[in-house]
């Protein structure tokens, strides 16, 4: 399993990071096994995303199929870009057994740490080619940002608290942890395409 790269965004939710949402959700699209995943907690933040994403990929040979509950891009690679809502625990559920190599969390405000933890659980992929990683906006009251805000840098110059983790199987007992990384462990060519949107 390769190693997911998380970063949490806290106290900030304006437009520009939900384009980043969406931009570093299209990164990987020419990846046939690629699957990406932006939640969000109401049909407005839906229709939001879904409307950034159709600016962002205008020009782009993709096919639109509208469901019910959401959006769902398909490329020509076979790559897929869903937009989903979730608002109870059988929500997150139903993406048991599902694999996803991006996920991102659209301040989604009612979300619980345990929805949260088992998203996160299926960030994961077998292959190599393709970089996992878990982006995060929430306010600043939220619980989730209480578990991490402790350990979050000082604010950069545009605002933001960002804490970097590094979800891993541990070799020795294979177990599944999360482990907070150093922003220059991370490298500054990942940490520029996590914050800037700028390609592995």
């Amino acid at each position: 399993m390769n190693d997911v790269f998380e970063m949490v965004t806290i106290g900030k939710t304006d437009a520009h990071g939900r384009r980043d949402l969406v931009i570093e959700a299209i990164r990987q699209i020419d990846k046939p096994n690629y699957q990406a995943l932006i939640i969000n907690q109401t049909d407005a933040a839906i229709r939001d995303i879904q409307e950034i994403s159709r600016v962002a990929l205008s020009g782009t040979s993709v096919k639109l199929i509208v469901r019910p509950y959401g959006y769902d891009w398909v490329f020509d690679s076979g790559a897929k870009l869903l937009i989903r809502k979730i608002q109870s625990t059988d929500d997150a559920y139903k993406f048991a057994g599902r694999e996803f190599q991006y996920i991102a969390f659209n301040n989604p405000t009612l979300l619980t740490e345990y929805q949260y933890d088992y998203m996160v659980s299926r960030v994961r992929t077998i292959h190599n080619e393709i970089k996992c990683y878990i982006r995060s906006i929430f306010v600043e009251d939220h619980c989730i940002s209480r578990r991490f805000i402790d350990q979050c840098k000082a604010p950069d110059k545009n605002g933001y608290n960002i804490t970097y983790f590094k979800h891993q199987v541990n070799e020795t007992t294979k177990v599944f942890e999360t482990v907070e990384c150093d922003p220059d462990d991370v490298g500054a060519f990942s940490r520029a395409y996590l914050l800037k949107g700028v390609g592995l």
